[in-house]
């Protein structure tokens, strides 16, 4: 299947011992292939034998185009692999470990196309021993990277364009969605919803095309200039009355 402009992303569990990393070998590259997997994340804590993962091991996953390997409490299994963390580029332990541990919980990676992926890894602690709340420290941590710094433009990530993301430069059509995120919010009464179902929570099917024309994917599809949405806004009203009539003359017919 073709890459599109959405970003796809494969998630694998637990690769468990010899069985785990062959089925690994056999399968993934026919998935990546077959689905345009842009970026794929699995769980290695029981890659050696089930119980941690080894440096070797490591390097045979990653091989195997695997981009970031998460872990859980097994990751400290192995002293080869615990005590060397933090040289491991791709490798992630849990976020919600004590600081000072070595490795990191959570990391910015790049797809083979240079989009930029955040990966956060989290540990639960039902029938686990005690750490932080995976959703206590969730929390802080993206409240910390909220205001987001991406090659030279810095912004609450929700209204950066897509373009921006992966890396593009500022444009006219990058603010105008941006304009298009304010616009929602404002029709929805809440200025902190993020656009999820957007369309649910905009009565106006004329504010909606051109809420629409603000924060579509694809640039070239949003408004030409900001001067064009402002005149679109003032003639919103008239705008709404023409399609009402429009649609009682077709009734009629």
């Amino acid at each position: 299947m073709p890459s599109s402009g959405l970003l796809r992303i494969l998630f694998i569990g637990d690769i468990i011992g010899r069985p785990g990393r062959r089925a690994v070998t056999d399968l993934l590259p026919g998935i990546k292939g077959e689905y345009g997997i842009d970026f794929t994340v699995a769980n290695c804590e029981n890659a050696a034998g089930g119980f941690g993962v080894t440096t070797k091991l490591v390097g045979e996953l990653t091989d195997l185009g695997i981009d970031v390997l998460t872990s859980g409490n097994h990751i400290w299994d192995r002293r080869e692999v615990a005590e060397d963390l933090d040289s491991f580029t791709n490798v992630l332990r849990p976020y919600n470990y004590p600081p000072g541990l070595p490795g990191r919980g959570w990391g910015t990676f790049e797809t083979a196309d240079g989009r930029k992926v955040v990966v956060v890894n989290l540990q639960g602690r039902v029938f686990m021993r005690p750490i932080d709340c995976p959703f206590r420290a969730a929390d802080e941590l993206l409240k910390s990277i909220e205001t987001s710094q991406t090659d030279g433009v810095a912004g609450t990530w929700d209204y950066i364009a897509p373009e921006l993301r992966r890396g593009a430069s500022p444009s006219a059509q990058s603010d105008l969605y941006s304009l298009g995120v304010t616009l929602f919010q404002i029709a929805a009464g809440d200025v902190q919803r993020p656009l999820g179902e957007w369309e649910s929570q905009v009565r106006s099917e004329v504010l909606r095309e051109d809420i629409r024309r603000c924060i579509a994917t694809d640039p070239a599809e949003r408004w030409a200039r900001a001067a064009d949405l402002a005149q679109a806004l003032r003639s919103h009203d008239q705008r709404l009355r023409a399609l009402d009539l429009q649609r009682a003359h077709a009734a009629q017919r």
